[in-house]
């Protein structure tokens, strides 16, 4: 009998277009910080332009009629103009995101150097690099700027692995926001090795007995993470003290309609009937998205004593770096995992060039 075919990874093909409009800046840093994964640097002269429309572009945000006038007569000294602009527009949308990752900002640039963006060669934030990495990448091919297309399968590619991947950048976020060990029970494969990971929660924590599997109710033996994709218990100094508490946070990459994954009591409750005795701390909801807050949604998790974590609170905690033994401990096993999940999804994408397509790597 035959074998059967290898199923082929779907190719991830990626196509940049010019740089052709002023308000452009934000999402190009995306493109730039992109290159500088794949080589390791980003230069000035990296920039295909569009020199017609970014001159146009330009020339639209000048208010001053008689300047504007000017530079539609000397389009030659326009387009340099506008370059400029658009290179000083560039570099402070990249100290915007410096300051949003609270220093942590994986990349090194210089204004005064054409290879103005580089990569850390910090190894130790091999995870926070990453993780900031797929959060890039996933605003950029969700903006309305024409700045990336991406076909239908490589779409597919990387929504599915970017839902693994948040739930990984969420176990930095929550054990810098916890100040304690995190588990990443979003990886788990099934209600054994669910019950495992938990066993170790009460091993840290001193307390707590979790039901064998037969005792479970059926919906929890079917579940391989119990409604948590990462749990963290606050222990500072390393310890588990009176203050203590658990962080359950669920992370959807859902654009709307999000009402039900917020981490209510209920949802906590249906958690602790994994245990025949719940460990003797309080549980805390926390809801994380990779998209911009919203003030109904976080009005909603005020209302129900779930902490928010949208896109900006995100990278603020992924830029700050875990300082708890344990939570520094634990996090390896998720930075080795996303070390795979990223090498994995990088060897499908191949980027569009004038003689066709070229795959990439990692520098």
């Amino acid at each position: 009998m035959a074998r059967a075919a290898k199923k082929v990874p779907p190719e991830v093909q990626l196509q940049f277009e010019p740089v052709s409009a002023m308000h452009e800046a934000e999402d190009f840093v995306s493109v730039a910080e992109f290159w500088t994964i794949m080589n390791g640097r980003f230069t000035i002269s990296d920039i295909d332009w569009d020199d017609d429309q970014i001159t146009a572009s330009y020339i639209e945000t000048v208010t001053d009629p008689t300047y504007k006038k000017d530079l539609i007569a000397e389009p030659g000294y326009a387009l340099t103009e506008a370059r400029e602009a658009f290179h000083r527009e560039l570099l402070e949308a990249i100290s915007r995101r410096s300051d949003d990752m609270s220093g942590g900002y994986p990349f090194v640039f210089d204004a005064t150097d054409d290879a103005f963006l580089t990569l850390t060669d910090n190894k130790d934030r091999l995870l926070q690099a990453q993780a900031y990495f797929w959060l890039s990448f996933f605003r950029l091919l969700e903006s309305s700027h024409a700045v990336v297309s991406i076909n239908d399968d490589g779409r597919n590619a990387f929504a599915k692995a970017f839902e693994k991947a948040f739930e990984m950048a969420c176990c930095h976020a929550l054990a810098v926001r916890g100040n304690g060990p995190v588990w990443y029970l979003g990886s788990s494969r099934s209600v054994d090795d669910l019950i495992g990971r938990l066993g170790e929660v009460c091993a840290f924590v001193g307390n707590g007995k979790l039901k064998d599997k037969k005792e479970l109710e059926k919906f929890m033996a079917n579940s391989n993470d119990g409604g948590v994709d990462v749990l963290c218990v606050y222990a500072p100094a390393g310890k588990v003290t009176n203050g203590s508490n658990a962080f359950l946070l669920g992370a959807t990459v859902q654009k709307s309609s999000r009402k039900n994954k917020i981490m209510t009591n209920d949802n906590m409750d249906d958690f602790a009937n994994l245990f025949s005795e719940r460990p003797l701390l309080p549980f805390h909801g926390v809801l994380a998205i990779p998209f911009d807050s919203e003030e109904a949604e976080a009005q909603r998790c005020r209302e129900r004593d779930c902490i928010y974590l949208p896109h900006p609170e995100m990278l603020r905690h992924i830029g700050i770096d875990v300082s708890e033994p344990n939570a520094a401990s634990n996090l390896r096993h998720v930075r080795r995992q996303l070390n795979s999940l990223t090498a994995n999804f990088i060897s499908l994408v191949v980027v569009a060039t004038n003689g066709g397509f070229i795959p990439m790597k990692v520098a």
